[in-house]
């Protein structure tokens, strides 16, 4: 509680472990903020005990009556926890205190909820950061909140530590036997490990001659499956999960990454990285994905029975034309660094208006 007489923001969301897209998100939403505020964080992660935001939500509480803070930052979960969310917003309002929140699930936005139209009442004047302009236009059409409530910051802004890899950008050597394909997630059916299998195993029929490689950790639901799969597939090897060094060294390994989620992806951080290693990216539309990945950089089309054929003809091109796959991978690269360049002062100045800077406008990238 030291902290609380000096904090100018209190922080609300759930930071890891364990490690997911939302929670690292959230982590390197606090580490930026601490970088120009006191922040008084309350980590929302879900505990053994289901009760246990009880606790933090009377710490809150007791800090709240204590000290004023200059603004409220609120990771809005993305299912029933926006009921919990929705306490800490009541609060704040008592206190007359500036919220913040932000979006990163459009479960709730493809699909009125009864808990996101209560909280986002409770929420209507606050300040929405969202992750890009399609995200905003189904806020505003779901739930009615003003696009000048709005800011629009892509995740790219947290990920300073990928750096152009040297296979980007000196990528000269011959043609390759076999266009590398790769896969990186939680392996389960939802994220689409079956459709990219299915992939790999239409393209020696279609003439296209692609290799594949599998990373992440297999969803015990699916691992005999899988595993039988696998073994009936002479185009693909499962190399594990990856993190860290591994990761870039899978991403320096393949040529394409195929992205097949048919969940209600948001802005998949797993795509950033891949655009920013230089890599680039065939998905499913979701989300933000299509406004994520231009010509340029990959192909992005809705699923439906025929995708694996969509999927092979996007390839195909890059398979027979060494130069065009170089053109695409230094196309993905620049997409990255524009995209990260404009969104870290979008972040700047969102940081500002915390702090109490206002700003008379909607920012967007």
């Amino acid at each position: 509680m030291k902290s609380l007489h000096t904090a100018t923001i209190f922080f609300v969301g759930p930071l890891p472990p364990p490690v997911h897209g939302f929670s690292e998100i959230n982590r390197r939403m606090l580490i930026a903020l601490r970088s120009r505020h006191q922040v008084l964080a309350f980590d929302m992660t879900p505990r053994a005990s289901r009760l246990s935001f009880l606790f933090i939500l009377w710490r809150f509480l007791l800090c709240v009556v204590r000290r004023r803070p200059k603004a409220l930052y609120l990771a809005l979960s993305g299912g029933y926890r926006q009921w919990i969310d929705l306490a800490f917003v009541l609060l704040a309002r008592l206190r007359d205190i500036p919220i913040f929140v932000h979006h990163h699930s459009f479960s709730y936005l493809n699909d009125r909820r009864l808990s996101a139209v209560v909280s986002l009442r409770a929420l209507r004047d606050a300040t929405h950061v969202v992750l890009c302009e399609c995200m905003g236009q189904q806020l505003m059409k779901q739930y009615g909140i003003e696009l000048v409530n709005m800011r629009v910051l892509s995740n790219s802004a947290f990920l300073e530590d990928i750096e152009a890899p040297a296979s980007c950008m000196a990528l000269v050597h011959a043609q390759p036997a076999a266009l590398r394909i790769g896969f990186l997630s939680n392996i389960t059916a939802e994220k689409g490990i079956f459709e990219f299998f299915a992939v790999l195993r239409e393209s020696q029929a279609l003439g296209v001659s692609l290799q594949g490689v599998i990373a992440g950790p297999v969803d015990s639901a699916i691992k005999e499956s899988f595993s039988a799969t696998l073994a009936a597939s002479t185009n693909v090897q499962h190399v594990g999960a990856v993190y860290g060094v591994a990761k870039s060294a899978f991403f320096a390994n393949i040529d394409i990454l195929f992205f097949p989620s048919k969940l209600q992806e948001a802005e998949p951080v797993t795509i950033l990285e891949a655009l920013g290693h230089g890599v680039p990216v065939i998905a499913f539309a979701r989300g933000c994905i299509e406004g994520m990945v231009p010509a340029a950089a990959g192909a992005v089309f809705s699923y439906s029975e025929t995708f694996a054929k969509h999927a092979i003809e996007a390839l195909r091109p890059l398979a027979e034309n060494h130069v065009l796959l170089v053109q695409a991978r230094h196309s993905a690269r620049a997409i990255f660094e524009a995209g990260r360049a404009s969104n870290k002062a979008v972040l700047e100045s969102l940081m500002a208006e915390m702090g109490g800077n206002g700003i008379t406008k909607p920012v967007s990238a």
